[in-house]
Order: C-alpha cells, then structure tokens, then sequence
C-alpha cells in the first residue's frame, strides 16, 4: 500500500468515493484508480492529503464523529461561501479550510 493509498483509506472512513470525487473535483473512476495505486497527478494527491488532514482535525474536535464530519463537509460544500472550501481543499489550502 503506498502512502496516498493509505490517505485515501483514512478519507474513505469519513466520505464515499463518490463524495470524495465531488470533494476534489475529479470522477469516481480518478479516484478507483488512485486507490488501485495509480500515480496521481499532482493536484489530486495535494488535494486528497489536504482533505485527510482536515478530516483528522476535524474527527479530533467531534470526538470521532465520522457522520458529523462527512455532513459538515458536504454541507458547507453547498452552503453560501462553500465554495472557499471546496476551493481550499482543491488547492491544498488546509489552513483556509480549517
């Protein structure tokens, strides 16, 4: 398993593939394909590191709470001004998305 393959598995506990795709601006099949240890192109490993990063932050603040963690991100994803964080997450930004 290589490292991004492990990053990807700890995102997955949180988002579904398909969520994770949405989340990083790319298809469901980019993402079976990174998880099959394709090598990525740059902006969707930067992207997918970033989004662990947060997720971990984000599961130490809500005690663990995956659920409470998958539905705050794709809330803010389609609440005014989700955008800075779709935005963030996408350009490696995990200060701003945090």
């Amino acid at each position: 398993m290589t490292t991004l393959q492990a990053h990807l598995k700890a995102v997955e506990r949180v988002l579904s593939p398909g969520d994770l795709a949405k989340v990083i601006a790319t298809t469901p099949e980019t993402v079976s394909r990174l998880r099959g240890g394709r090598r990525p192109r740059r902006a969707n490993e930067v992207a997918v590191l970033t989004l662990h990063a947060v997720i971990d932050s984000a599961l130490a603040t809500t005690g663990g709470d995956a659920g409470a963690v998958r539905d705050a991100l794709l809330s803010r994803l389609c609440a005014p001004g989700g955008s800075q964080l779709t935005q963030a997450l996408r350009a490696g930004d995990a200060d701003l998305a945090l």
